[in-house]
């Protein structure tokens, strides 16, 4: 069950992180606010595998396993913004916000997965604890295009 919940999930995140060139600031918008929700589904992801192997309900190698197909998601979706051009000085800056983010999830991400590998699991609720407010950060650039 958990198996094929994680598999849903991480097809999610790949389908909605297909992103092609963008003409206006609009467009770069959208597509911003789309990569930060499949973003946020490799988040929710990872907290919920987190929260799970907490409360000692995963194995040891589920966990690893969900960990790094969440961290490949969001870094899926991180490269498939960056490439996107901006199409002007504020597209710029929003790309400039929108990465950093992104970078601070992946980097999350990596951690997590470096220490269910290494087998510290105890760590990682501590780690996992900066998701919270990335979530939220996310959560944030999904309200940039219209709903």
């Amino acid at each position: 069950m958990w198996r094929r919940l994680a598999a849903i999930a991480v097809t999610a995140v790949l389908a909605g992180a297909c992103v092609g060139p963008s003409r206006t600031d609009a467009d770069y918008r959208n597509k911003a606010a789309n990569a930060a929700e499949s973003m946020l589904s490799a988040v929710e992801t990872a907290r919920l595998v987190v929260e799970t192997d907490a409360r000692g309900s995963s194995t040891a190698r589920y966990t690893s396993l969900v960990l790094s197909e969440s961290e490949d998601a969001a870094s899926s979706v991180a490269l498939s913004f960056e490439v996107v051009q901006p199409p002007s000085r504020a597209a710029v800056a929003l790309r400039e916000q929108v990465t950093g983010v992104f970078d601070e999830v992946t980097s999350t991400l990596s951690d997590l997965r470096i220490a269910a590998r290494a087998g510290r699991h105890a760590e990682l609720p501590a780690l996992a604890e900066p998701l919270a407010g990335l979530r939220r950060a996310l959560l944030d650039l999904t309200r940039l295009a219209p709903t």
